[in-house]
């Protein structure tokens, strides 16, 4: 997982992805990217997965938007914007697990901004040399999302884990106000 720490949390992921050293290289060509690959006949490039707030661009691929608030996407577009969700399942299970092993991702630190960079930043390079170390362990079997066979997908036991207050906890935060327990059922 590249991570990148830093930037303030006011700034919007385009912003935040624009300015950090892996948006600059990516914009300049400077990344030492796989060649494209012949797909069912067409040459298509490599790209990395994002959400609608990243730019589109030749090795970024994000949802296509409706026309409008009262007309919905044609077919095509549909099948395209369910397949690259499916994709971003991957990231949002990377993040997921994180905060899961590492619950002071999960809360507010009450750290300085110096000291807060680096406890993220120890957390990420823990994560990433244990899911290479010793994945079966860090990760068992069915902690991260499965895809079935018939194409339905099973929740990883880290949903159950992480606290609701995180950004991308996949229920509404309208639950909250609620008084919904504090992790994901």
């Amino acid at each position: 997982m590249y991570f990148d720490v830093g930037a303030y949390g006011s700034e919007g992921d385009s912003g935040v992805f624009k300015n950090c050293e892996f948006g600059k290289a990516l914009n300049e060509k400077r990344l030492d990217l796989p060649p494209s690959r012949i797909v069912h006949g067409k040459l298509i490039p490599l790209y990395f997965v994002a959400d609608d707030a990243f730019p589109l661009a030749k090795h970024i691929q994000k949802p296509f938007k409706p026309p409008s608030k009262y007309r919905t996407l044609p077919e095509d577009e549909r099948i395209f914007n369910y397949r690259l969700s499916r994709a971003r399942r991957t990231i949002e299970n990377a993040f997921g697990i994180l905060c899961v092993r590492w619950l002071s991702l999960a809360r507010t630190m009450f750290v300085g901004p110096d000291r807060a960079q680096k406890v993220i930043t120890a957390c990420c390079l823990l994560h990433n040399y244990l899911t290479t170390v010793d994945k079966n362990e860090y990760v068992p079997q069915g902690f991260s999302d499965t895809v079935l066979e018939n194409g339905s997908i099973v929740d990883g036991y880290w949903r159950t884990r992480i606290p609701l207050i995180l950004c991308f906890a996949m229920k509404k935060a309208s639950r909250l106000e609620e008084g919904c327990p504090k992790t994901l059922n």
